[in-house]
């Protein structure tokens, strides 16, 4: 097909290419050439890339590395990896300038979060992708904005602006004859379409993306497709022709490996056999799916999922079973902000507690339903849907819109500052864009300075803390029975320090902090604090659920990576480098907020000084776990031990210890 061709193609003149830096740009390539085909291999060849161009300080090589990086981890279903690897690509893209490249890179980060379930996240990187592509005029990058921010308001159950955003993104993609971008609208406008029940334009548009998509080789959006025809062929009635296009979807997702689309062909699957009562073998599609969504770190599918189980166990009466699932699904919807899913959750809640003949609940949850639909009913408009419709068929058999003028003759930016706006509201190709844009700005207005003292309390405290010390005015200091705490330290920071200005000393420890920063989020650990130029932070606590050992194991092992990165660029620039220790320690400690002033959340106990000595104890470059955090870990297939022995620890006697690595690379 298509891709192996490509595949094939860069490959050959991979092995001819002698250039460090053009070796550096086929490699990302050949990632992306790889992705729909073997995602393993498309990791491979990306961080191939990232090493290379690490070695030759080629930057504009290492943020198209990072940006291939953060798709194959994407394409793996580890979303917080992506997460990661794009906010150093984005910290490049910053140091560098490159606008282009960081419009890029603010895209695909508000599509990693997107695939989290954090709508506020992929927002804020969303518009932040849109208004950097208007300032260059980048129509390509713009089509592929629009698009994501249309996923990002059906996520939201906002129909009018997903069909506004898809009708954008169309009419740029069609001028720009963007013929991938062209298949995957189709599905996105045939996905509208049937949210209007208008079925027969929904499946012309849904065959017309299978098509287009199988042509270009695009196996995941072709499957994407195929999901979209089940659906409206089930909404028509045609079940037989409903569940021949889940399994074309299937089939598909098996092919490529992408398991994006795998929890949606579950859910369809699961929806069709229950209209046939066959709800034995529905509950089983659900949980394959809830298990992909859990795997994938899907936060608004494992929502979705834990609701779809709730109605299906209400569909066979078990009410206490039914309420289980959607007392889990909850507190995710309030946290997504999911109206119309928490108007759904609501309802199923009603249903539940009136089986169970629990009538004060049933009277609770119907007052907060009410306040929900009240609010979506207030943001709809019906009339609005029928203007965007027709305006849309109207001005796609016109083809005379200007998108994004060219016109040379404009002089200063101002005028064409001007000159765009005109056309672009002439055309009515950004006039929604403006108006939600005007609307968002004076939101911003009247919340601006409590969001800047939320975020402030934020970055010093716990989000659990710092609502406590909001509510009450105080936070009680807590036992948790085992927290795991990480420490490292700099080996020859002084000796570095000196060949350091004080500016660039501080600059490098923030480097290296922020990264480590980004890791530990990534790994649900609460950052702790720094010391000089050691850096604290634990797992599983406020929330005992978050940061288990492993996830603060495999985070010490990332912080390494990232400063072995950071030696071979500092190296290659014949600038002085840290290396690092790292140890880590599991068991119980105290955790509050010390003093009345400049607060600060600490931990106390035997188990904060042991974790200490650990990285003491440990040796450049390795990390280094007690015994007690190994007892937690040793069973991790993705992970290998060297067992130390006993070791001498200051102030604690002789301990065992062991140096952890991922597999593969002990020895």
């Amino acid at each position: 097909n298509n891709a192996q061709h490509q595949v094939d193609s860069l490959q050959a003149v991979l092995r001819r290419t002698t250039v460090d830096s053009t070796r550096v740009r086929l490699l990302c390539a050949l990632a992306e050439g790889y992705q729909p085909l073997d995602a393993d291999r498309a990791l491979k060849a990306a961080r191939d890339a990232y090493a290379l161009a690490l070695r030759i300080d080629f930057g504009a090589g290492a943020s198209q590395a990072l940006h291939a990086l953060s798709i194959a981890f994407d394409g793996l279903g580890e979303v917080d990896s992506s997460i990661h690897y794009c906010g150093l690509g984005i910290s490049y893209d910053k140091r560098a300038n490159d606008e282009a490249a960081l419009a890029r890179s603010y895209n695909s980060q508000g599509c990693n979060y997107l695939n989290k379930g954090d709508l506020k996240e992929a927002e804020k990187y969303l518009l932040l992708a849109q208004n950097l592509s208007i300032r260059m005029r980048d129509t390509s990058g713009l089509s592929d904005v629009f698009t994501n921010l249309a996923m990002l308001e059906a996520r939201r159950g906002d129909v009018a602006k997903t069909l506004k955003y898809d009708i954008l993104s169309l009419r740029i993609a069609e001028q720009q004859n963007y013929r991938a971008g062209i298949g995957r609208i189709y599905n996105h406008l045939a996905l509208d379409y049937t949210d209007l029940k208008v079925y027969d334009e929904a499946l012309s548009y849904a065959e017309r993306s299978v098509a287009m998509c199988l042509e270009l080789g695009n196996l995941p959006d072709a499957a994407a497709a195929h999901l979209t025809r089940g659906t409206i062929h089930f909404k028509q009635g045609n079940k037989e022709r409903s569940a021949e296009a889940i399994n074309a979807a299937i089939a598909l997702i098996m092919q490529h490996g992408d398991k994006n689309f795998l929890t949606e062909a579950y859910n369809n699957m699961a929806t069709l056999r229950a209209s046939f009562g066959e709800y034995a073998e529905a509950d089983q599609w659900l949980q394959r799916s809830l298990a992909n969504t859990q795997e994938m770190n899907d936060t608004y599918g494992t929502m979705y999922v834990l609701h779809e189980l709730g109605a299906n166990a209400m569909a066979q009466e078990d009410h206490a079973r039914a309420l289980a699932h959607y007392e889990k699904a909850l507190p995710i919807a309030k946290d997504l902000q999911a109206l119309e899913d928490l108007e759904t959750i609501y309802t199923g809640l009603q249903q539940a507690y009136a089986g169970l003949g629990q009538y004060e609940q049933v009277y609770r949850y119907t007052q907060l339903y009410n306040a929900v639909h009240d609010t979506l009913v207030e943001g709809a408009s019906r009339k609005e849907l029928s203007t965007i419709r027709t305006e849309f068929e109207t001005e796609k058999k016109e083809h005379e819109i200007a998108v994004l003028s060219k016109d040379n003759e404009i002089q200063t930016k101002e005028v064409g500052r001007q000159r765009l706006l005109r056309n672009s509201v002439a055309g009515g190709l950004f006039g929604a864009l403006l108006f939600m844009g005007v609307v968002l700005q004076q939101k911003r207005r009247i919340t601006k300075e409590k969001a800047r003292s939320e975020e402030l309390l934020l970055n010093i405290l716990p989000e659990e803390v710092a609502e406590e010390l909001k509510n009450t005015g105080g936070a009680v200091a807590k036992h948790f029975d085992s927290a795991t705490i990480l420490f490292t330290d700099f080996k020859g920071f002084t000796e570095a320090s000196e060949k350091l200005t004080p500016q660039e000393l501080v600059e490098e420890l923030n480097i290296c902090f922020k990264a480590f920063d980004h890791i530990g989020t990534a790994h649900h650990i609460e950052k702790i604090k720094t010391i000089g130029d050691a850096y604290m932070c634990a797992g599983g606590l406020p929330d005992p659920t978050s940061g288990s050992p492993l996830d603060v194991v495999l985070a010490a092992l990332e912080m390494q990576d990232f400063m072995h990165q950071r030696k071979v660029e500092r190296e290659a620039q014949g600038k002085p480098y840290f290396e690092m220790r790292v140890g880590v320690h599991t068991g119980p400690v105290v955790a509050g907020i010390v003093g009345v002033k400049k607060f600060q959340y600490d931990i106390w106990g035997d188990t904060v000084n042991t974790a200490s000595r650990m990285e003491s104890s440990g040796e450049v470059g390795q990390v280094n776990i007690s015994e007690a955090t190994y007892a937690l870990v040793k069973h991790e297939p993705r992970l290998s031990f060297v067992p130390r022995g006993k070791v001498k620890a200051k102030g604690k006697g002789e301990m065992e210890m062991f140096f952890v690595e991922r597999s593969g690379e002990a020895g």
